[in-house]
């Protein structure tokens, strides 16, 4: 007769030689969304968000963070947004091969979609270099802290205009790259001590070549789309370059993004600061 713990022991050899491939499309809904399907429903309730220390705010990361947490996989292969690692952090681990696809050969708008191959070995990467329908070699790196983390609310009494630029990706960038008067999309007010300073993250939150793709002669790079994030890992260096500074605050006046009131102190402060070579623009002019 067989013992039991014998075939116990045997059972767990042969689990042993299984090996646990994941291979997953994850629904993607929003759970911090507005619209139905958001926050009113049951997706920030489950019990594996629950569990979660980072993310969970769509469906998508919920499941990846299940596939490592739960299972003992050898290989996952995931199509999917690029945030779970370039963003979330969800997955660290080897990657065996990785291809970014052109949703506009899956029913849907041109841009791109990560296709990733991971193994169950540890490892931390600080850029991936992307397969792609271009070339062989797109590097993407990974990003840590919001733009938003660079500037602070001056509050209304001495405030110029809000400027609200937050978020990695150019998704929704009204919302998350905006200029007004009227708090609008929140209410982090800009002194006149600090607009030079901030207005290069409006103009970083509507980068047209980031959020569409679009090149200069009118072609455009879907690989761009979707994988291309705004940060301040780079600090405050950008404010060392004083001309660029002045671009941004000439661009900011010129552009119809720029949601200010007519009648808001913006335009006059910002004609003020603006200096003699930028007031001598063609652009300016017109």
């Amino acid at each position: 007769m067989v013992s039991t713990s014998h075939l116990r022991v045997q059972k767990e050899e042969q689990s042993k030689k299984i090996a646990t491939i994941l291979l997953e499309n994850p629904p993607y809904a929003q759970t911090n969304s507005n619209k139905e399907g958001g926050i009113k429903s049951n997706y920030q309730k489950t019990w594996v968000h629950s569990q979660m220390d980072v993310g969970g705010e769509d469906l998508d990361e919920q499941f990846v963070f299940s596939a490592f947490k739960y299972f003992d996989v050898y290989a996952y292969i995931h199509y999917g947004s690029i945030k779970i690692w370039k963003s979330k952090g969800l997955i660290n681990k080897e990657v065996a091969e990785c291809y970014l696809c052109n949703k506009k050969f899956f029913n849907a708008s041109e841009s791109a979609i990560a296709l990733i191959y991971w193994t169950s070995k540890n490892k931390w990467y600080e850029e991936l270099h992307f397969k792609n329908d271009i070339d062989d070699d797109f590097v993407i790196k990974k990003v840590h802290k919001t733009i938003s983390d660079l500037y602070a609310n001056d509050g209304a009494e001495r405030g110029v205009c809000v400027i609200e630029a937050r978020n990695f990706s150019f998704s929704s960038p009204r919302l998350t790259g905006s200029l007004n008067t009227t708090e609008k999309y929140g209410k982090k007010w800009v002194s006149r001590e600090n607009l030079l300073k901030v207005i290069p993250l409006f103009c970083a939150a509507r980068d047209e070549m980031s959020e569409t793709g679009a090149l200069l002669d009118r072609t455009k790079d879907y690989r761009v789309i979707d994988t291309v994030y705004k940060s301040a890992d780079g600090g405050m260096a950008y404010q060392k370059d004083k001309e660029f500074l002045q671009d941004c605050l000439l661009y900011a006046l010129c552009t119809q993004k720029n949601d200010c009131e007519e009648r808001s102190n913006f335009w006059k402060i910002g004609e003020q600061l603006l200096d003699e070579k930028h007031r001598g623009a063609e652009i300016w002019s017109l």
